[in-house]
């Protein structure tokens, strides 16, 4: 009976935090390293139900995060780089970066000390911790120095994902996929990478820049949604433009790629649910001068060809100059144009005005035979188009805007 009592203690204890001993609470003192440098606190860890507990600025600040307490919640706030870590002393609720999780020990306060798990802490901002049970330390391997393991394994060739799966934590994942991305390392080191976190649209993006349809199509099917938040078609953005990526070589020098479109990963996109949202279409009528099939792909998969769009071409019929502006900088645009709308079919006009290549034409004919409405261009435009349609031979296009009452 107390055999079994004793294994159930320990059991608890692994779950708890840092696992020690039975007999713990009455050996020496408990210390911490980080990267191999011992740390001097401004309190002394402490034991607490199994858990090492560690006075929480002294931690989260060695780390390299900043620390804001807001005394009437009694609430901590942990920030490095993007991760934020929220904890409230007397709650085992916490949050990293607004994702809830449950803490194995409860924060609290003795003699002016707030003391939290040294295990979450370490974790939440990256790192990988461990307990040596010889020196009684609580050792600790910083996101930093991960990353740099990660980029020294992922660099060689021969690299096996045994050697790459202890290094994966909550935080660090992504760059491994990244890194596994830039190096070209094989499809067995992506299962791991992926199946060993909960990824974002961000590592999504990654992998749709670096047109690498395997791990595309392993995080969909993971549960990434292909509809980012800010803006939601950023996904379908990154597929139907072109790229230029970093990757190293065997050597290990960077090398820039260039990664031109892929019709089969926007295919994929649209099968997991990606939006057909407006801005999509009349981005690769803005970009796509060269890329006819882009635009023809879109309208031919249902994009809506008569759809209002914020106005991010602006073009100086006059002087023949033309402003290009990209998704995200609408505030931007109100600033230097006011809020403005169009429909597609008058950014292809614009772009085809200013520049008369074939592609750009074509666009708008594939916009118009697939029922763009040219009645909403000005008379102006429609005879511009007219001359340029009759000089690049577009009899279908001739057809149509002479019927919409564009004169020679």
């Amino acid at each position: 009976m107390k055999k079994s009592i004793v294994v159930l203690i320990v059991l608890l204890l692994s779950i708890a935090g840092i696992s020690v001993p039975a007999h713990a609470a009455t050996s020496n003192a408990i210390s911490v390293t980080i990267d191999g440098k011992k740390q001097s606190f401004s309190s002394s860890p402490v034991l607490k139900d199994g858990s090492v507990m560690v006075p929480f600025r002294n931690l989260f600040e060695a780390l390299g995060a900043t620390i804001d307490y807001e005394p009437n919640t009694r609430t901590i706030t942990a920030t490095k780089d993007w991760i934020i870590v929220v904890l409230q002393i007397g709650s085992k609720e916490a949050t990293i970066s607004e994702k809830p999780l449950i803490l194995t020990q409860v924060p609290y306060t003795d003699k002016g000390v707030t003391y939290v798990p040294a295990r979450f802490v370490g974790e939440a901002l990256g790192g990988i911790v461990d307990w040596d049970s010889k020196s009684r330390t609580v050792v600790v391997k910083s996101a930093k120095s991960v990353n740099t393991d990660l980029q020294s394994l992922m660099s060689k060739s021969d690299v096996s994902p045994s050697a790459i799966k202890p290094l994966l934590t909550s935080q660090s994942f992504e760059y491994a996929l990244l890194l596994a991305l830039q190096y070209g390392r094989s499809n067995a080191i992506i299962d791991v990478i992926i199946e060993s976190g909960s990824a974002s649209d961000f590592i999504l993006r990654d992998a749709i820049a670096h047109r690498h349809k395997y791990a595309i199509e392993k995080l969909l099917k993971k549960g990434v949604s292909p509809n980012a938040e800010q803006p939601k078609d950023m996904a379908l953005l990154f597929a139907t433009e072109d790229w230029k990526v970093r990757t190293y070589d065997a050597s290990g020098k960077a090398v820039d790629v260039e990664k031109p479109v892929d019709l089969s990963i926007v295919e994929l996109l649209l099968e997991y649910g990606a939006e057909k949202t407006p801005d999509i279409l009349a981005n690769a009528v803005k970009y796509s001068f060269f890329n006819h099939e882009v635009v023809a792909f879109l309208l031919e998969n249902g994009f809506d060809p008569n759809a209002s769009v914020f106005k991010r071409v602006f073009y100086n019929q006059a002087t023949n100059g033309i402003r290009f502006y990209s998704v995200g900088q609408e505030e931007l645009i109100m600033k230097e144009h006011g809020e403005q709308y169009e429909t597609i079919i008058e950014t292809a006009a614009a772009v085809a005005s200013w520049n008369p290549d074939i592609v750009a034409l074509k666009n708008v004919d594939a916009l118009v035979k697939h029922g763009a409405d040219i009645s909403v261009l000005s008379q102006e435009m429609l005879d511009r188009l007219l001359y340029l349609a009759k000089w690049k031979e577009l009899p279908e296009l001739v057809q149509a805007l002479q019927a919409a009452g564009a004169n020679s």
